[in-house]
């Protein structure tokens, strides 16, 4: 008898997680940028303040990440997107309701907020995307991606507007609201694995039995590099993709942290930075979008990650060398742009060189440690600047650094054990 064909469930997972990176990265991530500078602002705290709380919310999230990394690989991801989330609502609620200090704004920003980031964002984004697909991995994980520049884009100035009425705090609300549909979509909608509800990824077929299923998906696995993962830890190539993950987190985070800083020392709008905000995330829209077209037909992964640096290095310096708001309007664009090619070049990057059977724990692995080194780096640039008399110098420190670390990666070679 004839097998009834079903709609192929990736896609309802495509959507959800993108909702919930949306969420839980463009409008935490990206409009505490706005947040956190009206706030110190307003509460006259130092500006430093604001790299202390996000240095430790990176390094919360370094701590996570092996945690996060065996929870998917023994539970999956329905788990850790959901306990992000519900910490994401209790920071957010936590920085509203009571007031803030700066030691209270380390703890309630850097640990539960960053906590809830480590749990419910890139990592488990990329997992998802990497079991649920296959030839069409690099454009599904091009949408799910870009979730996070879309939250940007419209976080920002709704924030502003939101802020400007209702006060600084009227914004954590938002996020706080936001991150609890998270929570009820991840408990209620995501499912871990095809092979869970009959499927394969792609869904090469509309197969009823779990059994079938999970023997198609076994031979997909075989399909890919033979590698155990003491080989991989003795090759050089897991070491170049750290290196370029070190330094394109400490450049971003440094810059998300600090742009609206820079742009109000300048004497720019807070509604203009806000708008320049919402430009990076444009830019990052456009790499993340862009690179599920020609990344795989007309570039390879390795190229996207070299040119991701060098890219975002070159919009940095464009923003602080130009005079005016054109400069800082194409810097932005740049920058976002160079963000959005490496951060799906990165995870395509290490499916293709190590297959999928320790993607979750490579990922795992190298996060925490980008994290840890990368994550210093916006307490550094504070202090820098401080010594310095302003952000100028410290951010063409990093786009340099970024540019270097495009060209390092011309180095990466795949394992020489992968199976053609």
């Amino acid at each position: 008898m004839q097998t009834k064909s079903k709609s192929f469930y990736g896609w309802v997972i495509l959507g959800t997680v993108f909702f919930i990176y949306f969420c839980n990265m463009g409008i935490v991530l990206y409009g505490s940028s706005l947040l956190n500078a009206l706030m110190i602002k307003n509460l006259g705290m130092a500006k430093s303040s604001a790299g202390m709380a996000m240095t430790t919310a990176l390094i919360v999230q370094a701590v996570i990440g092996p945690i996060v990394g065996i929870m998917i690989t023994k539970k999956g991801i329905k788990m850790p997107f959901a306990l992000g989330s519900g910490l994401l609502v209790m920071g957010a609620l936590l920085m509203a309701l009571v007031p803030v200090t700066a030691p209270l704004f380390v703890l309630f920003y850097g640990v539960i907020i960053g906590a809830g980031q480590g749990f419910a964002s890139l990592v488990a984004v990329q997992v998802a995307i990497n079991d649920w697909f296959r030839e069409k991995k690099p454009l599904a994980m091009g949408i799910a991606i870009s979730a996070g520049a879309v939250g940007g884009f419209i976080a920002p100035p709704i924030l502003k507007l939101l802020t400007g009425q209702y006060g600084w705090i009227s914004g954590w609300y938002v996020v706080a609201g936001a991150s609890a549909i998270c929570m009820l979509l991840s408990l209620f909608v995501l499912v871990n694995k095809p092979a869970d509800i009959g499927e394969v990824p792609d869904g090469i077929a509309a197969l009823e039995s779990k059994s079938v299923a999970a023997s198609v998906q076994s031979a997909v696995i075989d399909d890919e590099p033979m590698l155990s993962l003491k080989d991989i830890l003795k090759g050089s190539s897991i070491y170049y993709i750290l290196l370029n993950l070190i330094i394109r987190t400490a450049v971003f985070y440094a810059f998300i942290t600090y742009i609206v800083i820079y742009l109000l020392d300048k004497q720019i709008s807070p509604a203009t930075a806000a708008f320049v905000v919402s430009l990076f995330s444009i830019g990052s829209l456009i790499g993340r979008l862009g690179s599920g077209f020609i990344i795989g037909s007309l570039i390879t992964n390795k190229t996207a990650l070299v040119w991701g640096c060098i890219v975002q290095g070159i919009g940095i310096i464009l923003l602080v060398a130009i005079n005016g708001l054109a400069g800082v309007y194409t810097g932005a664009l740049l920058a976002g742009m160079g963000i959005g090619l490496g951060l799906i070049a990165q995870p395509l990057v290490v499916a293709e060189y190590f297959g999928n059977r320790y993607f979750a724990m490579i990922n795992g692995f190298i996060s925490p440690l980008s994290f840890i080194v990368g994550g210093t780096c916006p307490a550094i640039i504070g202090l820098a600047a401080t010594s310095a008399g302003g952000y100028g110098a410290p951010f063409v420190t990093l786009a340099i650094l970024c540019i270097a670390a495009g060209l390092i990666t011309l180095l990466l070679k795949a394992p020489k054990t992968v199976v053609s």
